[in-house]
């Protein structure tokens, strides 16, 4: 991939500290490229604390470079592969970063969504929802995040929709690092997209920022298993703002993981039981290409709450080995527990034992368990 000079400032400028892309295009509107903002920002710095001091050209050149290394590519807001539903945004991104098949990136989308600490059963209805969805055409993007997110790419990847992944971090920056098979597969046979620098990490802070993107580029977003304040929910309201379809998957009312879910119905959201509640529903509505699409009250929090926590994914445990995570009021059968854990038969075994002891664990037929309410 060869730049222009005009993607370069392009480049320049959306890197430069504390210029976002609202920031971006008041400048390209005021002085009618990107060069010509360049060579403005000295001015516009004079009196601020900070100055607007954009990164060299050589800076860009090593970012395509390591671009280069690894197969990926940059998309830039006038190119046919960048998004088209993100142009309806408030904040389109200038550029974006794509590593796989950009052919995916204006496929028709749907985005599912949900805690990192997932059940077992949550697991893999969202596996199965995303296999029938991918089946049907649709494209499934999530963010790659444990539990729901991985579980919603591993569904789709090898049906005809595909699946997209949308990174808080550079294209480079594999997180979490035990997702490092499922990034391969997903350079391979699907996508992955960031609008954040090679290098860039994970932060907390740039999850509510990727969110955006995985709403801006949805018809619909989903919400399987989420807390109250879950990051996932940011997810939602977005897509509640942008005229998105917002859908939730109910859960049992004693799982906390069903509290965001069950919440969002409560506010409006589509319920959502199989993949046919999905399809049925989108189906009759119009292209969003065609229109310009109403923006819809769905508040799922408040600025009283704490939304410091939205900037996580979630508080539920992270690490997908936690054993009790996998666990819920929904049946799940043994062998579910031993492939999602890691864990040997024989200690999966034993720790049912010590929850059954504890008079937390129930059994029951067909070799499967429950946590009791």
């Amino acid at each position: 991939m060869v730049l222009s000079t005009d993607q370069i400032a392009r480049l320049r400028l959306i890197r430069t500290p504390q210029v976002g892309p609202v920031l971006y295009r008041q400048l390209l509107a005021k002085y009618g490229n990107a060069q010509k903002a360049l060579a403005a920002l000295p001015e516009l710095s004079r009196g601020r604390k900070v100055p607007l001091k954009a990164p060299s050209t050589e800076s860009v050149e090593r970012e395509l470079q390591t671009l280069q290394k690894i197969g990926a590519r940059f998309v830039f807001d006038d190119d046919d592969d960048y998004p088209a539903l993100l142009h309806q945004i408030s904040d389109t991104p200038p550029v974006l970063t794509a590593l796989g098949n950009p052919a995916l990136l204006n496929r028709k989308q749907i985005a599912l969504v949900g805690t990192r600490g997932a059940s077992a059963a949550g697991q893999r209805f969202t596996t199965e929802l995303a296999r029938a969805l991918g089946d049907a055409g649709w494209c499934v993007s999530s963010g790659m995040a444990r539990g729901i997110d991985t579980a919603a790419h591993t569904g789709a990847l090898d049906t005809p929709g595909g699946t997209i992944a949308v990174l808080g971090g550079g294209i480079d920056h594999i997180y979490p690092p035990e997702n490092a098979p499922l990034y391969h597969q997903l350079a391979q046979k699907g996508c992955l997209l960031t609008e954040y620098a090679p290098g860039a990490p994970a932060n907390a802070s740039h999850f509510p920022r990727r969110n955006r993107l995985i709403a801006g580029m949805s018809h619909a977003v989903v919400v399987l298993e989420c807390d109250r304040h879950s990051g996932t929910l940011i997810t939602a309201q977005y897509a509640g703002e942008y005229g998105r379809e917002v859908m939730a998957v109910p859960g049992h009312p004693s799982d906390p993981r069903a509290k965001g879910p069950n919440h969002m119905i409560k506010q409006g959201a589509l319920l959502v039981e199989s993949a046919e509640d999905i399809l049925s529903h989108l189906d009759a509505l119009p292209d969003l290409l065609a229109y310009a699409p109403t923006p819809r009250q769905i508040r799922l929090y408040t600025r009283e709450e704490d939304e410091q926590s939205l900037l996580f994914d979630d508080p539920t445990p992270a690490t997908s080995g936690d054993f009790e995570t996998l666990l819920g009021t929904t049946p799940v059968e043994m062998d579910t527990l031993i492939r999602q854990s890691g864990l040997s038969e024989a200690e999966v075994a034993s720790r049912l034992t010590v929850l059954e002891l504890d008079g937390k664990l129930e059994r029951l037929p067909g070799n499967r368990v429950r946590l009791l309410a």
